[in-house]
């Protein structure tokens, strides 16, 4: 089957083998080829790099041995329910995650963009601030760097094993942060102290009432100057020591409360400094940018919008006790503005611009100067008093007119 033919060479013995045939007798496929027995030679099994636990395919069945999220003879594709097929995804694509409202998505189309700081001259410290256990205050300026860069430079004393002392991020990086899952955080970093390195993270990030640390496994040295370059994936985070799985970094991307870079280095006094702050996000106003393949697209029931179906959509607002482990964030249900608003506050559900002469939380009362029943739900439910007399408190015209 394997042999071109059934002579082979007179000295050593071996056969004319067939295209991508091995072996004396011509018995086996090469590496990575498969179907042996086709007659025509063996065929490349070109299993997917990044779909495949190995490029060697099964010799019977011709498949490609594929990662938990990837299918396909080639394991080309990712699984129903998955997304974004990559090298450095560990089980080939990743879970549609879409805050558990839908499993089905794909990657975006958005492209990456940058929240950045660039401090100058004057102090202007751009928002940023301390975050600190300390009890004596600390010096908070903006300084030039040896490479002409200015940076926010903080001065303290007096720090003790059981403190932690932070860069405190201003309002641009709060907020949903969903889009930035998969980019980075970069900043430079330098400091002037010395001694005993202290032991809280390096970066820290608080939302929905959890937070997930940054720890580099390599102190920062007196007078050094490095830059941080931390991705936005699990992998790199931790919560409490433990790691941290996707959806609980998703989860707490979209609420951003804090984002802190280390600002101390070593026990006692000291001065630290940060510059060319800069945090990846993704949008479809970035034009230039490579694309935020990790940022899931879902397919979003009406209910519900963003890229993730993090947020309730126009006329929805949060469903009050609906908050539970598979729910993190609660469920959307319809406003209830009697028919005369068309949004609400997504987290309390009071309505925007009441229309139709009507006010209230739901829109459920007449305006001052109109009466009628406003829960009816009808355009014309409150009409002008007579005589331009105010209503009185039993939605009413006043008998006075």
């Amino acid at each position: 089957v394997g042999s071109v033919n059934d002579t082979c060479h007179q000295t050593s013995g071996t056969c004319n083998c067939k295209p991508n045939i091995q072996g004396v007798k011509c018995g086996s496929c090469q590496p990575r080829h498969t179907n042996f027995t086709s007659g025509n030679g063996c065929q490349e099994c070109a299993c997917n790099d990044n779909g495949s636990t190995s490029l060697e395919c099964d010799q019977t069945t011709t498949l490609c041995p594929c990662e938990a999220l990837t299918e396909g003879r080639y394991c080309d594709r990712c699984q129903s329910g998955s997304f974004n097929l990559a090298a450095d995804n560990q089980d080939g694509c990743l879970d549609c995650y879409c805050f558990n409202h839908v499993q089905r998505c794909n990657s975006s189309s958005l492209r990456r963009g940058t929240v950045q700081t660039t401090f100058s001259s004057g102090n202007d410290l751009q928002g940023w601030s301390v975050s600190s256990t300390l009890s004596t205050s600390s010096r908070l300026i903006t300084s030039q760097m040896p490479d002409s860069s200015f940076a926010l430079t903080e001065t303290h004393g007096n720090l003790t094993g059981s403190d932690t002392h932070f860069f405190s991020a201003p309002p641009q990086y709060i907020g949903d942060k969903v889009s930035s899952y998969g980019g980075y955080l970069t900043y430079m970093e330098r400091t002037l102290s010395s001694g005993t390195p202290t032991q809280f993270a390096d970066v820290v990030i608080v939302g929905n009432g959890m937070q997930v640390e940054y720890t580099n496994s390599m102190q920062l040295a007196t007078g050094q100057t490095r830059q941080q370059r931390i991705r936005l994936r699990e992998s790199s985070w931790t919560q409490s020591g433990l790691a941290v799985t996707r959806e609980q970094l998703l989860f707490i991307l979209q609420d951003v409360r804090g984002l802190r870079l280390k600002a101390a280095h070593h026990l006692g006094s000291g001065t630290s400094f940060v510059w060319n702050i800069q945090l990846e996000t993704a949008s479809s106003e970035s034009s230039s940018g490579r694309g935020a393949l990790e940022v899931e697209e879902c397919a979003c029931p009406a209910n519900y919008t963003g890229s993730s179906c993090q947020d309730c959509a126009v006329g929805y607002t949060r469903r009050p006790g609906s908050v539970s482990s598979t729910h993190t964030l609660g469920l959307c249900e319809s406003c209830q503005c009697n028919g005369h608003a068309l949004d609400c506050y997504e987290q309390n559900g009071t309505c925007i611009a009441c229309a139709h002469n009507t006010t209230g939380l739901q829109c459920g009362s007449c305006a001052p100067g109109y009466y009628g029943d406003a829960t009816s739900g009808t355009p014309s439910d409150c009409s002008a008093c007579p005589c331009g007399m105010p209503k009185s408190t039993d939605n009413t015209c006043s008998r006075n007119c």
